[in-house]
């Protein structure tokens, strides 16, 4: 990157949040193919607003992000949201597909990474009015299994959160800073996770 700031280390006025989903096929040779990037952009805060901050990075189409102040510097991803764009179609564009796999019994990883105030809360959490990538994917999840009667389903959930390098457990508030182990088959084990059937 010759010495440039990415988006990801760039200046707090523009905090874009990175969305990672990976849909994994072990069967298949191109499992290493199947992890995107998206990158989503919220707007400017009411406070950030009216203390004059600038947006420094923008969505140019559906896959560049570029430099406000040096159009020159861009960055391509699998897909780009600006700041208008709905959790809602943010989850139909990005993360459907890694529920309905999931759902087929292949592995899925959905993940958001940000600075603070990047909106990954928002984005995966969301509230009342604008439910965030989980809760619409618990709900995606339940209509499959509530169509699919002939079939028997094994749905286990386990969430965590890496913050500054601690893993926390967020189903067991006593969970935190958890230790990592791999197993002989490559199998990272967070010790004393818990998971929900």
């Amino acid at each position: 990157m010759d010495g440039q700031s990415s988006p990801a280390s760039s200046s707090a006025r523009s905090k874009p949040q990175y969305f990672y989903s990976e849909s994994v096929n072990l069967d298949t040779e191109r499992s290493k193919e199947n992890v995107t990037v998206t990158v989503r952009f919220r707007p400017l805060s009411p406070r950030e607003i009216r203390q004059g901050e600038e947006i420094a990075w923008y969505a140019d189409g559906e896959t560049i992000v570029r430099n406000e102040h040096n159009p020159s510097i861009a960055y391509a991803y699998d897909r780009v949201f600006g700041p208008t764009t709905t959790t809602r179609h943010v989850y139909d564009v990005a993360a459907q597909h890694v529920v309905n796999g999931a759902m087929e019994g292949i592995n899925g990883t959905i993940f958001a990474y940000g600075v603070t105030s990047s909106g990954k809360t928002h984005t995966m959490h969301g509230d009342q009015r604008s439910p965030g990538i989980i809760p619409l994917a618990v709900k995606d999840a339940f209509s499959i299994i509530q169509e699919t009667p002939n079939r028997e389903f094994l749905l286990r959930v386990s969430y965590l959160e890496i913050y500054n390098e601690i893993v926390n457990d967020l189903l067991n508030p006593a969970g935190q800073n958890l230790r990592i182990r791999e197993d002989a088959q490559d199998t990272i084990n967070y010790l004393q996770l818990h998971d929900h059937l």
